[in-house]
Order: structure tokens, then C-alpha cells, then sequence
């Protein structure tokens, strides 16, 4: 009799475990993979599967489907059958069954089109493995929830996720995937990505609903409380430990905010029409709050308090020779305990500004034959902006140009959008329907992979590390 419950026992487990796995439920509370080489388990799903072990080829069945499509580093001709893209080999004209074969896309630095929904790559890390870079960790994470954005600011990775009890923040330790905190922030979406500073994460809430306002080592609410700000914010906001900065396009002013009870003090009125967010810049031991308009004024104040009066005056005052043409960058290093910001702009006037954090005077500008556009980077002690011929990479220090991918140098990669991270070493950018890494002081093509399949790609600056992730939650981070 025992041996007969214990068989309807195991019977009734089996048909429990099948009827989760085709539901499309998880293996396991986390799927990891261990190796650069690995594919990360899922429960069998309709028309493809995967495997779990270390070396697995990723499985794609179901109809046929191109390779063909997938393109690395802006190479305007897709890549043939074992034809090689850098250092990367694809995939072309294979049907999806024939990737079980250990000459798949996967294994060979590729993935399907992303036109094929259902074969997406089962690990992050094997995908951007193909660059050349090394699996740091890879995890399954946020399981029942979509991730709809995920940052990077100094050694914290920060998710935004909407789950059953609506968005929430998450926090992990960006070099180990340590889980720090979660906060559940509320049924509303955000306006705008959360803003980090030193001590508080700034959450600004869609259709003027207002703020939440976290503790950056806890999560923590500060009064725990969501207020409603009658303000139109034109971007994301600045902070410090006590005062939130917000620009608003209803009076075209800065407004200097209570991160508590949302209570506004003083506030500073631009003469132009606001161009985005606040952007925080170091003055020796103080910060100040950079804005700019339009047409082309920059404008630094000090960050006193709320609860403080409005300064008697700005910081200090620039006007460029054109209009600014993206969001206001600002990077700051320290040398021997002294913190010093530099403040890069891209203006209209085909030039490239870089400004001194503290003062606003000029330490070098770059110009070309067309405009620079969007918000410009700064990394590892280069700056990286973009023209209509492409993107350049410059000396921070200097302004001296260390290559470009203009007229197709190096290595025709004409489709670089931004940089993601960069070390003394390597850069990695974003480049045509893929991603690349590139040696850094000459832009030599290291290698390059797909990112087909992969939903966000992160930038993560100095750290100079790769990280990918999904809507589902498979986050990878490379070195």
C-alpha cells in the first residue's frame, strides 16, 4: 500500500512539474550561468528549449528562419555562413532546427533576427561573449515582474520593474549581482528615469502625481510618503542630501524642492526656454546645479537648500555660439582628495564644449563640419560625441582627437551610437545592429556580436563593464 502512494505521489509531482514548464514557469528560483559558454535553462516552451549545462548549444525549433539578417558593427552587408564579422562568426541561411548543431548561431557569436520572437538566445552572457569579453556573472532575476529600464551609477546596477503590486526599485551590487534593496514604488509609472545621487534616489512620477524619494544605502522612504508637485519637469531631477532640483516648463525655472513633504522653496526663473534637467557639477566641496536653454546659455547655481533663500547669483554664466543641441554631460575625477568637473555640451555651432565644473570657462572646444547632437559621454578619460559623420573620441584632458568612425575609419563602422563602457584597455559601443569592442587609444575593431535577443544594454562608464539584459529579467555582466 505504501509503495502504491508513494506512487500516485510521484505521478502527481510529475504532472505539476510538466503543467508549470508549459505554462512557460521558471526552472528554479534562478538560472545562472556559469561559464561564458553556458545557456541559461528555461522550461520548455512552445516550438524551443534549451539546455542548462555548461558548453550547451542553444536549441531553436519550430519553423525555419534566416540567419542572415543579423549584422555586426554596422557592416552593411550581412554576414555568410561561417563568413567572418571581426572576430565574430554568424549564422546565415539556417534553419532554426539546424542551430541543435555545434555550428549554431549561438556557439558562433550570433543569434537569430530579432524579427524571430521565439528564438531569442537563452543567455545574455553567450551572446556579448563574442566581443571577447568574460562573463563576470549572469543571474535570472525579477521572476513574474518586466524590467522597463535598468542604469548603471558607480558600483550599483538599479532595475525599474512592474510587478503585481506595481513598479518597483531593485538595487544590486553591480560587480557580484548582490542584491542590496527593494522598494515598491507605487502604481504609477515614473516620467523619467530615477535620478542617483550620494545619498537619495529621486523617482519622478508621470502626469504631475508626484515624487518618491529613496534613501540611497536602504531604500528607504524619506517620510514615506509620494507627493504631488504642481510643476511640469522637464527632464529628470537633481539632489542632495537635502534638496531635490527640478526644472520645470511651466515658469521655465529651477525649483528647489523638500525631498520630504515636497514642499517648494526658492526658485531661479532662466531668461531662454528650460532644454532639459538639472545636471550636478563640483565646486571644491560644494555642488552646483547646471541647467541649460535653448539657445545656448548655461547656467551654474549654487545648491543651497529649500529651506534656504534663492541665491544672490549664479555661480557663474556661459553663453555659447549656438544653441545646445542634447543634454548637458558632466564627469568628475579626483586627484589627490580634490574633486574636479567637467561639463561637456554639444552646440549647434559644430563645436564640442568642454567647460571647467567650477568656474564655466573653457578648456577646450573641437569642431567639425557638422553639428555635434544628442547628450555627449565621458569615460576612462576620454569624451565621446556624435556628428552627422559619425563618432569621435577625444582626450578629456586635452580635446585632442584619438580616432573617429568618420568616412568608415576604423573598420566602417558607421552606425556607432554611444559609448557603454569604457577602460584603459577597450571601449564598447553600440555600432549598426550590434555591439563592438575597440582598443582604446587607436579604435582597432576587437571583436563584435549581435545583440538580438538582448533588450537593454547598459552603460556603466569607468567600470568597464559589459552589461545586458532582458525584458523577462536574464541579466548578464562581462568583463
Amino acid at each position: 500500500m505504501s509503495k502504491l502512494f508513494a506512487g500516485l505521489a510521484f505521478a502527481a509531482v510529475m504532472v505539476f512539474t510538466l503543467a508549470a514548464c508549459e505554462a512557460g514557469a521558471h526552472c528554479g528560483s534562478e538560472n545562472e550561468c556559469t561559464d561564458s559558454k553556458a545557456e541559461c535553462a528555461s522550461c520548455p516552451a512552445t516550438g524551443a528549449s534549451a539546455d542548462c549545462h555548461s558548453g550547451a548549444a542553444a536549441k531553436c525549433g519550430g519553423a525555419s528562419a534566416e540567419c542572415s539578417d543579423a549584422k555586426c558593427c554596422g557592416d552593411e552587408k550581412s554576414c555568410g555562413a561561417e563568413k567572418s564579422c571581426g572576430d565574430a562568426k554568424v549564422c546565415a541561411a539556417q534553419t532554426r532546427s539546424s542551430c541543435e548543431s555545434a555550428k549554431d548561431c549561438s556557439s558562433n557569436g550570433a543569434s537569430c533576427p530579432a524579427s524571430s520572437a521565439d528564438c531569442k538566445p537563452a543567455c545574455v552572457g553567450t551572446t556579448l561573449a563574442a566581443t571577447g569579453a568574460e562573463l563576470v556573472w549572469g543571474a535570472q532575476r525579477f521572476d513574474g515582474c518586466e524590467v522597463c529600464d535598468i542604469f548603471a551609477v558607480d558600483n550599483e546596477l538599479f532595475a525599474l520593474v512592474k510587478g503585481k503590486l506595481g513598479y518597483e526599485l531593485h538595487c544590486i551590487e553591480l560587480s557580484t549581482g548582490v542584491p542590496r534593496w527593494l522598494t515598491v514604488i507605487g502604481k504609477t509609472a515614473l516620467r523619467s528615469r530615477p535620478t542617483v545621487s550620494a545619498q537619495t534616489v529621486v523617482c519622478l512620477l508621470d502626469d504631475g502625481a508626484g515624487m518618491v524619494v529613496l534613501k540611497r544605502r536602504n531604500g528607504a522612504y524619506y517620510g514615506r510618503m509620494s507627493t504631488p508637485l504642481k510643476l511640469v519637469p522637464v527632464g529628470g531631477a537633481g539632489a542632495t542630501e537635502s534638496t531635490v532640483f527640478v526644472t520645470s516648463l511651466a515658469d521655465n525655472a529651477v525649483h528647489a524642492v523638500s525631498p520630504t513633504d515636497g514642499l517648494t522653496g526658492w526658485r531661479w526663473r532662466t531668461t531662454g526656454t528650460m532644454f532639459n534637467g538639472p545636471a550636478m557639477a563640483q565646486s571644491g566641496q560644494s555642488k552646483l546645479v547646471v541647467v541649460g536653454t535653448g539657445d545656448g546659455e548655461i547656467t551654474a547655481l549654487p545648491s543651497a537648500a529649500y529651506y534656504e533663500g534663492q541665491p544672490a547669483s549664479p555661480a557663474w554664466t556661459r553663453k555659447l555660439l549656438g544653441g545646445l543641441n542634447g543634454e548637458l554631460c558632466t564627469y568628475s575625477t579626483t586627484t589627490k582628495g580634490a574633486v574636479s568637473s567637467a561639463i561637456l555640451a554639444s552646440c549647434d555651432d559644430h563645436g564640442l564644449y568642454c567647460l571647467d565644473g567650477a568656474s564655466g570657462t573653457s578648456r577646450w572646444v573641437f569642431r567639425t563640419d557638422s553639428a555635434f547632437c544628442g547628450k555627449p559621454q565621458a569615460a576612462a578619460g576620454k569624451a565621446f560625441a556624435i556628428n552627422g559623420s559619425g563618432l569621435h573620441v577625444l582626450d578629456l584632458a586635452t580635446g585632442a582627437e584619438l580616432w573617429t568612425t568618420k568616412d568608415g575609419k576604423p573598420g566602417k563602422h558607421t552606425y556607432t551610437k554611444r559609448m557603454l563602457t569604457a577602460s584603459a584597455k577597450s571601449v564598447y559601443l553600440t555600432c549598426g545592429e550590434g555591439i563592438g569592442r575597440f582598443e582604446a587609444t587607436t579604435g582597432a575593431l576587437l571583436g563584435c556580436a549581435s545583440t538580438a535577443g538582448v533588450d537593454f544594454l547598459v552603460e556603466t562608464g569607468d567600470a568597464g563593464l559589459l552589461v545586458g539584459a532582458t525584458r523577462s529579467g536574464r541579466i548578464a555582466v562581462l568583463r
